[in-house]
């Protein structure tokens, strides 16, 4: 439907995905940029989609979300470099992020810092969305509200549209 059936009906997209093995749900979720990636959390599956480079075999991967409310934050052993004036503004990712990359290290090297929308000093990495996911026998679509992610399956590829 909508913008998801969109890209489906690209035959590239769909010849790689196949059918439909569930509904198009709606998901509010939350993503975060990083200098060298992207993440994005499916709340209702407890999955936090880790992507790194695009068009590229295991270029993606779906972590299990293990984020629970009162765990930390932040962990002041890891030092945010000081960004240029008129540059990114980097960060310690917070809440399920913070904690996936804290302790996955592999993670934290791939990934980078997150990256801030500003330069505000309480301006939050996490950017929450509305948007709509739907998973097939070859990947999943997700959108964002802005960008849809083809997640294959078949070699762990992603593309957008």
């Amino acid at each position: 439907m909508w913008g998801l059936g969109e890209v489906w009906r690209n035959d590239a997209v769909r010849r790689r995905l196949g059918c439909a093995v569930g509904d198009q749900t709606g998901v509010e979720g939350e993503e975060v940029y990083f200098q060298g990636g992207h993440m994005l959390w499916r709340p209702a599956a407890e999955l936090i989609y880790v992507l790194f480079s695009m068009d590229q075999p295991d270029g993606w991967g779906a972590l299990a979300d293990s984020y629970q409310p009162g765990d930390q934050d932040t962990d002041s052993a890891f030092a945010v470099p000081t960004s240029a004036s008129a540059g990114a503004v980097y960060d310690q990712p917070t809440g399920r992020f913070g904690k996936l990359w804290r302790e996955n290290p592999r993670l934290r090297e791939r990934l980078g810092w997150a990256v801030k929308e500003t330069s505000e000093r309480n301006a939050r990495s996490a950017l929450p969305f509305s948007g709509a996911v739907q998973d097939f026998q070859g990947g999943t679509l997700l959108w964002n509200g802005k960008t849809c992610f083809v997640l294959r399956t078949d070699d762990m590829s992603w593309t957008m549209y």
